[in-house]
């Protein structure tokens, strides 16, 4: 049993043992030392569901943050049947948040941190993530939320883990208790990739949303792409911050665009160039990139636009240089 386990147990964190994956879809693939896992559902040992119902009407924000928590417990096991030990896992990179939300239920964030609040309890700051939470309008089996994820691992079991999970007060032997760590994380670098958490249209000064409604309903077209515009202006400055300068940027890769959609609306990904054309505008040939758009009904703050997360290459020189967050990691 490795360290992280024991920790669990310490804690009273027992994983499920089961296999229930399709053929086709699986629950993770690997690439070199990065594992893509797949949305993660609040499901029993047998995949049977044990939360049922949109948030925000059959359900209430407690109880999808218990259900975003069974999410995390349910991927811990898919990453334990993967990698054997918990221990190998380096560090996690980013995770997605679907809530499938009632009309007027706009507080995604916060049942995310059942699931974030999850992997820093058992990881401290190697399971703090770059992540996005989004309503979605409908989900598998009416349940109200899933999750999915992207970890760094080790190729083998760090030495000395076996350390970090015990510590002594009044001569009784404890579980150690992390420090505070803040689950969400701006931006998490990989190698010379980096992660940029998803950014809604906010003031620079007051981090108030700049617009706020679903595009063709309380937004015409035209707003919705300056909104999306406006999110490609909070993501670089996210950037700038981190690393002092866009020349760190040596391309885009990816952007995923999610658009608060009005009934009728079908056009998200005119809303999306807003993004896209101000990253070509500001990076040039730098920024162009792979681009997948998702209509929603639901965006968290109060009910946004649209919300963007990117992904791009570091050039070289920057690596591993940007600011440190608190706690001492990149």
């Amino acid at each position: 049993m490795g360290a992280t386990e024991k920790r669990m147990e310490q804690l009273g964190i027992q994983l499920q043992q089961t296999d229930w994956r399709g053929k086709g879809a699986v629950e993770a693939v690997f690439a070199g030392d990065i594992l893509y896992l797949s949305a993660h559902f609040p499901v029993d040992e047998m995949g049977r569901p044990v939360y049922v119902g949109r948030v925000g009407a059959q359900i209430d924000e407690e109880t999808a943050y218990k259900a975003a928590r069974l999410c995390g417990l349910n991927m811990l096991r898919t990453i334990q049947s993967y990698i054997g030990s918990l221990d190998r896992v380096e560090y996690f990179v980013k995770a997605l948040c679907l809530v499938n939300s009632a009309g007027d239920f706009y507080n995604m964030p916060p049942v995310m941190n059942g699931f974030s609040d999850l992997m820093v309890e058992v990881f401290g700051h190697r399971g703090q993530h770059a992540r996005a939470a989004m309503g979605a309008y409908v989900l598998e089996g009416n349940m109200p939320v899933c999750v999915d994820a992207i970890i760094k691992v080790r190729r083998y079991e760090a030495e000395g883990m076996s350390t970090i999970h015990t510590i002594r007060e009044d001569g009784q032997e404890t579980v150690q208790r992390f420090p505070k760590y803040k689950p969400l994380i701006p931006i998490r670098e990989v190698d010379g990739v980096v992660y940029v958490s998803g950014h809604g249209p906010e003031n620079i000064n007051t981090y108030e949303p700049l617009y706020r409604g679903r595009v063709g309903a309380d937004l015409t077209l035209e707003e919705g792409y300056a909104a999306a515009a406006e999110c490609a202006k909070t993501l670089l400055r996210a950037v700038q911050e981190r690393y002092g300068s866009l020349d760190c940027i040596h391309h885009m890769v990816r952007a995923l665009a999610l658009v608060n959609c009005g009934e009728d609306f079908t056009e998200p990904e005119k809303v999306a160039d807003g993004f896209s054309d101000t990253c070509m505008q500001i990076l040039q040939e730098r920024g162009q990139h792979a681009r997948t758009v998702m209509g929603t009904r639901n965006m968290p703050n109060y009910n946004i636009p649209v919300e963007v997360e990117m992904i791009f290459v570091l050039v070289d020189v920057y690596r591993n240089k940007g600011e440190r967050n608190k706690d001492g990691t990149i």
